[in-house]
């Protein structure tokens, strides 16, 4: 019988671990509960390595989710999935662009209101794009850049969850699937 795998991949545009066992009804039931604690352990890791980011609202530590293994034709599968829409821009980084409009606005401090709200902003011109700004206190006080798209570096959580228990998982499914086969064969 070949050796369980492990893969990453993407379902519905959503971050997964899947795990695939060979083996009959009887081994698929028995492998059940191990693909659970394997799924309990790489969502545990991955919301550590969110956490120890720091400032982090927590939403995408909280969209990590373990369904429950199902089984499949050829054997048993299991997934960490990140429902949060933006969970595969984080892991594997990307082009963020604007959907309805020309520019995308960029707040060049925390906590601003949306610039459509702030009255009497200006536009000005940058050799970088535009800044949209308001006069204040004698001066001018930048708000927003406009920007035509922003680049994400890639901050992988859930690819290293999997690296850094592969040998714990291989050997808690490994030593499982043995005993699942002799006592299949009893």
């Amino acid at each position: 019988m070949p050796a369980p795998k492990f893969t990453i991949g993407y379902a519905n545009g959503a971050a997964s671990l899947v795990k695939n066992i060979i083996g009959g009804v009887t081994l698929k039931a028995k492998m059940i509960p191990l693909l659970m604690v394997a799924q309990r352990i790489i969502a545990r890791s991955a919301k550590s390595n969110l956490r120890s980011r720091g400032k982090s609202s927590g939403k995408l530590a909280r969209s990590i989710k373990t369904p429950m293994p199902r089984p499949t034709l050829l054997g048993v599968e299991a997934q960490v999935k990140v429902d949060s829409p933006y969970g595969r821009m984080v892991e594997e980084g990307g082009i963020i662009r604007p959907r309805h409009a020309k520019f995308l606005t960029v707040p060049l401090k925390k906590g601003m209101a949306p610039l459509r709200q702030i009255n009497e902003t200006f536009l000005i011109p940058t050799s970088g794009g535009w800044l949209a700004a308001r006069r204040a206190g004698g001066g001018i006080e930048p708000l927003y850049a406009l920007v035509t798209s922003v680049t994400m570096p890639a901050r992988p959580f859930l690819a290293p969850a999997l690296t850094q228990n592969r040998a714990l998982i291989t050997s808690l499914i490994g030593t499982g699937y043995i005993a699942a086969i002799r006592s299949a064969f009893r």
